[in-house]
């Protein structure tokens, strides 16, 4: 139960607690980092701030983009990510509890996957933010933003 927003990612349909997103923000240009993992398309500034750009997609196992046609703007660990999305589709409310993924669908590469939730005929999958990218690829992050002089 709850309010999400929510997004698409290869034709899937994703949610984000409400509360997670800082800002979405209309395609941009981003500055790639030499020898940045695969994960991360580059840096964007936005609103006095330098972000990475993390591509959702390949994250979530899907082919590697370097377009970027929405970016939400999450708080993680007291952090702003963005995440290139394709696109973004509004609030949506829930009023169900949602159910956990089935145990054969659980793996340790989707253990962003919090519950599946129902929009009309469709299942959407809620993403706890805190758990999109391991502490490693948090720690590489934090690395290139502060060569790049954002931290």
């Amino acid at each position: 139960m709850g309010k999400y927003i929510l997004f698409s990612v290869n034709d899937e349909l994703y949610a984000i607690d409400i509360l997670a997103v800082t800002s979405v923000e209309e395609s941009m240009k981003y500055v790639r980092v030499p020898g940045a993992p695969d994960f991360l398309n580059g840096i964007v500034h936005i609103r006095n701030e330098v972000l990475p750009v993390v591509d959702l997609g390949y994250v979530f196992g899907f082919e590697k983009r370097n377009e970027i046609s929405k970016l939400l703007v999450i708080m993680v660990e007291g952090k702003n990510l963005s995440f290139n999305v394709d696109d973004v589709l509004g609030i949506y409310t829930s009023e169900e509890e949602g159910m956990g993924l089935p145990g054969l669908a659980r793996t340790p590469a989707n253990s962003y996957a919090n519950r599946v939730l129902h929009k009309d005929d469709r299942l959407i999958i809620e993403i706890s933010p805190e758990k999109i990218l391991s502490s490693a690829e948090k720690n590489e992050i934090d690395e290139i933003i502060a060569q790049c002089g954002g931290a």
